[in-house]
């Protein structure tokens, strides 16, 4: 077994045991949400994002990355987490959807285009912030298809635009 996979499995164990391990609820949005699995967030001065990420051979490994200081998508790159390029939004903002109504329960960041929300998170939205100023389309279906709403500021019920528990794509267009 490769020693760099080991080690990184072993570091997932003791922050596991450690108790240094958040929600995964909270993880950034990117790319390798469709291939990984098992992602946490491993707390500290320098949050690291941790996963379970198959290679092109399809064989899993352990992998992390220090994924605050990405300005792009986060990757699968041949089962290691990889920060790819300047990312999508050029705007800077962010868009933080919630599962609950008036800003509640657990919520997703998101400061890039989603085109097809995770599984964990697609069809879930209830209520929604955006920070950073700016303009986000929001969609019922993935690719910005379906009934789509531009929104700013704070939504605490997203039935009030008919996108409860329905959004799948997410972009920021101003």
């Amino acid at each position: 077994m490769n020693m760099h996979l080991s080690l990184a499995a072993l570091g997932i164990a003791a922050a596991a045991a450690l108790g240094g391990i958040a929600h995964a609820d909270n993880v950034p949005g990117g790319s390798y949400l469709h291939s990984c699995r098992n992602i946490v967030i491993q707390e500290g001065t320098q949050p690291l994002l941790l996963a379970d990420c198959p290679n092109r051979q399809g064989q899993w490994q352990s992998t992390g990355l220090r994924y605050r200081t990405c300005p792009g998508d986060i990757t699968n790159l041949n089962g290691r987490l990889s920060c790819a390029g300047n990312g999508s939004n050029r705007y800077g903002g962010r868009l933080r959807l919630y599962n609950e109504f008036s800003l509640r329960g657990a919520y997703i960041d998101i400061g890039r285009e989603v085109t097809n929300m995770p599984k964990a998170r697609n069809d879930r939205g209830r209520s929604l912030k955006v920070t950073g100023g700016g303009l986000w389309q929001v969609c019922s279906d993935s690719d910005f298809k379906g009934h789509c709403e531009t929104v700013s500021g704070t939504v605490p019920d997203l039935r009030s635009i008919g996108l409860a528990d329905t959004i799948s794509s997410v972009r920021q267009i101003q």
